[in-house]
């Protein structure tokens, strides 16, 4: 391995430099997997699919310092937090609606069950009253 100078430690890099992240640059570190002189390393990830790039990780593995692989990790678990919150706010927001829903129609179903008893009972007055006409007229014929 190639033992690195003085101003190419980690301790002395700025950490929104490359080097600071990927390691060295040099040509010896490239190996076969490069594409036009730099790495392509893939994040597809996912916590819904449950699925990953098995290439992806082990050409991570090859190019990314320690410090690198360490952020990347944090990255990956940050991503992977505020997808379950995305998530987990989505499934809310949908409970909510159903709730509303069920309200509403709770609501739509109570003034037309309102609507339904007024007419029976206007109809069942109506019935009273045209028997006792009925009982009255019978009564007046006797």
């Amino acid at each position: 391995k190639k033992k690195r100078k003085s101003s190419e430690t980690t301790h002395d890099l700025d950490e929104s430099d490359p080097q600071f992240l990927m390691g060295s640059n040099s040509s010896d570190d490239q190996g076969g997997a490069s594409s036009g002189g730099k790495r392509i390393i893939s994040e597809d990830g996912s916590m819904v699919s449950s699925s990953t790039n098995i290439a992806s990780s082990t050409v991570e593995d090859e190019t990314l310092s320690v410090i690198g692989k360490i952020h990347v990790r944090q990255l990956m678990k940050d991503l992977k937090m505020k997808e379950k919150a995305l998530l987990k706010k989505h499934a809310a927001e949908c409970k909510s609606e159903r709730r509303r829903y069920k309200k509403s129609s709770w609501e739509l179903k109570m003034r037309h069950q309102q609507n339904i008893d007024l007419l029976l009972r206007q109809c069942v007055d109506e019935r009273q009253r045209l028997r006792e006409e009925i009982t009255v007229r019978m009564n007046g014929l006797v």
